[in-house]
């Protein structure tokens, strides 16, 4: 419930409310840094993303243990060396069972981290990781593929001159054609690879020899 319900709901000022939820929210986490105090609570997993404030003018950065929840530290602004002051903050024994660190791939705290927790492993999240690898694996491999139907369809039509008898030139068009069609379909094949498969349609079932010309080329490029 907000602020402003429970100032409607109770008739109590906006700043008394607010004072109350502040002790409230204060007790809390003063009651959660003792408990963990006394179990000597190191965190293992850490989490840094970035957040706007103030409508999207501005940004704070915020990290966060991973697998308890709990918010280590939040600082304003989003670059390096903003980031910079949470390790100024926090001592170096309070982060030695540190053993990884996710982040998105656009910032660059890993710098900052492999700097500071040199045996933590870097963990990018997963929206990213599979956002790179449409556009730098996938999408590379389409417009491979495209080009080089593109490039067969001219060698074909080079193939072709006025000494060429009608059968050779209709079968050299046909195949000519089929290049070109192929090179067509692969240019709109990109949102097909990125879309969930629940999402595909069967109302295009030419798209699967394609679908299977990229798998099978994806699997001699990866190691």
């Amino acid at each position: 419930m907000s602020i402003k319900a429970i100032q409607e709901l109770t008739g109590i000022h906006w700043d008394t409310i607010r004072k109350v939820q502040r002790e409230i929210m204060d007790e809390a986490i003063w009651e959660r840094e003792k408990m963990l105090k006394e179990e000597g609570y190191k965190p293992r997993i850490l989490a840094v993303d970035e957040f706007a404030i103030h409508k999207g003018h501005s940004y704070a950065t915020c990290v966060m243990d991973f697998e308890q929840g709990d918010i280590l530290w939040v600082g304003k602004g989003r670059a390096m060396k903003d980031f910079e002051k949470f390790f100024e903050d926090m001592t170096s024994d309070s982060l030695s069972a540190v053993i990884a660190v996710a982040m998105d791939m656009n910032a660059s705290y890993n710098k900052l981290v492999t700097k500071h927790l040199p045996k933590a492993q870097i963990v990018y999240d997963r929206f990213h990781m599979q956002s790179q690898f449409g556009r730098d694996v996938l999408g590379v491999i389409r417009l491979d593929e495209a080009r080089r139907h593109k490039a067969k369809e001219k060698e074909i039509l080079a193939d072709i001159s006025d000494d060429t008898d009608k059968e050779t030139m209709k079968s050299l068009k046909q195949e000519a054609k089929a290049e070109k069609q192929e090179y067509s379909q692969l240019k709109k094949l990109r949102w097909s690879l990125l879309i969930n498969s629940d999402k595909l349609s069967d109302s295009k079932p030419s798209n699967y020899n394609l679908f299977c010309k990229i798998i099978t080329t994806l699997l001699f490029v990866m190691p």
